[in-house]
């Protein structure tokens, strides 16, 4: 966020409801009610925005621009068009002792501190603070989401009709290269593979050459619709969901 918002562009983050929270209140919360999330979000902006997301936060993302287009989209290590389910057996077959961390940190976050995270998580070359910093906030998901998320995308409508990115990184054991190559495919979507980062590329040492990447699609996709409106008037904004626009 700091990276777009130093270059011209308003920078928004979400938080879906039900988190920081735990409990019912997280774990009624399902797929539907964070498109739904998103949707609110985008509602207080002042324009279409260029959708950036993440993992799971990546088939939200994915489902809202079915509904209602948004300038572009950008999907780093998404799961995969067959589902959650299938990346997990793909992990166990891997590498058991990583699939079975990861579906602890998942349920159960305090199980972080169990050893080492899973293989993938972080590179060896992560920045050791940030990736520190990232382990101590990683707080649990929505059982109902994570269960829905087992559902194969193919059973989706269309795909968005959008420019849409897709990122994967060699370093990835969560969410592999040739997972993201294929979801590219399936989507029509261009495809990037960066060598060398892991499944959270914002600890990585040289993130801004992710960014730089990324950057640089959005100005190809849309020469003549995002363009950074002030450099001085740059701002940055977190969306809670429950909230109003800050």
């Amino acid at each position: 966020m700091p990276y777009f918002a130093v270059r011209g562009f308003d920078a928004y983050a979400l938080t879906f409801s039900g988190h920081g929270r735990g409990g019912w209140p997280l774990h009624s919360r399902g797929l539907r009610e964070y498109v739904e999330d998103l949707g609110t979000a985008v509602d207080r902006l002042p324009a279409a925005p260029v959708l950036i997301a993440h993992s799971l936060g990546a088939w939200v993302a994915y489902h809202f621009a079915r509904q209602r287009a948004p300038k572009a989209l950008i999907l780093m290590s998404p799961v995969p068009v067959d589902g959650v389910l299938s990346l997990f057996l793909s992990l166990v077959a891997r590498d058991p002792l990583s699939a079975l961390k990861l579906a602890g940190m998942v349920l159960y976050p305090p199980v972080r501190w169990l050893g080492e995270p899973p293989v993938g998580i972080y590179s060896a070359s992560a920045d050791r603070t940030r990736a520190a910093t990232c382990t101590r906030r990683l707080q649990a998901e929505s059982w109902r989401a994570l269960a829905e998320a087992c559902v194969p995308w193919s059973f989706a409508p269309p795909r968005p009709s959008v420019p849409t990115l897709v990122i994967g990184f060699t370093g990835d054991g969560i969410v592999t290269a040739e997972q993201v190559r294929r979801t590219a495919v399936q989507l029509g979507a261009d495809l990037q593979i960066h060598q060398g980062f892991s499944h959270t590329p914002t600890v990585e040492c040289n993130w801004e050459g992710v960014a730089d990447a990324m950057l640089s699609w959005i100005r190809r996709a849309l020469p003549n619709d995002v363009e950074p409106h002030s450099r001085v008037k740059a701002k940055r904004r977190d969306i809670p969901v429950s909230g109003k626009l800050p």
